[in-house]
């Protein structure tokens, strides 16, 4: 991820207001999300103590509306920032991939499979873009908002507790390093099985009358049949992977 995100700098400094903006918020409302326990737990030692008054309680609860309030329109616009910054990068990437084709020579083509071309301009890029929104709030999560987390427990509640609740973390990154590798590994092979089910659809749009003429409907579409299982199977390859990072997270944290 660090890999691209550092070959995306460029777009970064072009947009450097955009992704200040939505990485300043998205600290903020990090900030505001670690508020309501320490509300909650005021509010039963309150109950517990006997020194929660009505009034007391009616301004929790304001206050906690207020949080609500705040922390709903700074997500909502450091979300359109961000995400919003990842669809144009997609949009740049694509205009630029487009003309960079219509500079090419032939050889060029001889070269590269039309197929693997048309894969680099959907399912690549699209997963830049993906990189660019989802890396980012990732990244942003995984160091500042865990800092913020991590000070509050260790200031406000207890440090001995702290450091008991992130033993699980240095399992956590050897079991998502591990997927990693093999999720990169899997979407290259969906990706390249992908490539080859445009070349075999081109060359059979192209080649449909010869195809008529020798009656070999029947064996295209088998053949056809046998790509897009291949696709599938192995694109279901990438997402068993992916399903495992939720489940692994919270089983490690619980």
């Amino acid at each position: 991820m660090f890999t691209v995100l550092k070959k995306l700098a460029w777009f970064f400094r072009m947009n450097w207001k955009r992704y200040t903006l939505a990485i300043g918020l998205l600290i903020i409302v990090g900030v505001i999300d670690v508020i309501p326990p320490k509300l909650i737990g005021y509010a039963i030692d309150g109950i517990h103590m006997g020194t929660l008054t009505g009034t007391k309680l009616v301004q929790l609860l304001a206050f906690w509306g207020a949080l609500i309030i705040v922390g709903y329109t700074l997500s909502y616009v450091w979300l359109y920032q961000l995400f919003g910054g990842a669809f144009v990068l997609e949009r740049v990437l694509r205009s630029r991939f487009m003309r960079h084709l219509l500079r090419m020579t032939p050889t060029f083509y001889e070269k590269y499979r039309t197929g693997d071309l048309m894969a680099r301009a959907t399912n690549d890029l699209q997963a830049v873009s993906t990189t660019a929104g989802f890396g980012i709030l990732t990244f942003v999560d995984s160091t500042l908002f865990m800092l913020t987390i991590l000070c509050m427990m260790g200031f406000f509640i207890s440090w001995e507790l702290t450091i008991a609740a992130i033993l699980p973390l240095p399992l956590m990154a050897v079991a998502i390093t591990i997927y990693g590798g093999r999720i990169h590994k899997r979407f290259t092979q969906a990706q390249d099985a992908f490539g080859k089910m445009n070349d075999s659809v081109l060359e059979t749009i192209a080649g449909v009358r010869v195809i008529r003429a020798f009656v070999q409907e029947r064996a295209s579409e088998r053949q056809f049949g046998r790509m897009t299982d291949d696709v599938y199977r192995k694109s279901l390859a990438v997402a068993v992977i992916d399903a495992l990072f939720e489940p692994t997270v919270k089983i490690l944290v619980g």
